[in-house]
């Protein structure tokens, strides 16, 4: 099941896939306040299982970094992201935030391979083009893909999918 959190603005959500089996959960896209995260968690009586980052935003890196830190969970995110993920610490000092912490990046994703999330395997693919780069995270019936705009989905993203992006509402087929 994936449960979309958001704060009263769509222009910042973030999504949790929770196992059929459990009441654990994986968080895709950290781009909501720490603390509305805790509370939708405590709320829904889940477990924090995984973060999968879509792309090397500061902001979702930050959040991603403290809440792998406070649950001892693992991170997961694309390997074309890794480099502005290690320079978290000084894109958050010319940003005027000091003390940003990089997440420890568990996992490295490929294009081209494949991830499981509470049950569901989903095929990694990578956007690279123009200002917009992100990781697509797309399965047989879902496709998490950040704040790419339909335009740079197609053709990859095959039809019929329930869409779910991190700056709009789901598009849910």
């Amino acid at each position: 099941m994936i449960l979309p959190l958001h704060a009263g603005d769509w222009r910042h959500v973030s999504y949790l896939c929770v196992s059929p089996d459990s009441q654990e959960a994986v968080l895709v896209n950290s781009g909501q306040k720490i603390q509305f995260l805790l509370e939708e968690l405590s709320h829904k009586d889940l477990s924090l299982k995984g973060i999968f980052l879509l792309s090397g935003n500061l902001s979702e890196a930050a959040r991603a970094a403290e809440l792998a830190s406070r649950f001892r969970v693992e991170v997961w995110a694309h390997e074309d992201d890794l480099l502005d993920l290690n320079r978290l610490p000084s894109r958050g000092e010319i940003a005027g935030l000091c003390g940003v912490k990089s997440p420890m990046i568990s996992h490295h994703l490929r294009t081209g391979g494949c991830v499981d999330i509470v049950g569901t395997s989903f095929k990694i693919l990578r956007n690279s083009s123009g200002d917009r780069k992100g990781t697509l995270l797309v399965s047989e019936k879902e496709a998490f893909v950040g704040s790419l705009s339909p335009e740079d989905l197609l053709p990859r993203i095959p039809v019929g999918r329930n869409i779910f992006r991190t700056n709009a509402p789901p598009q849910v087929k």
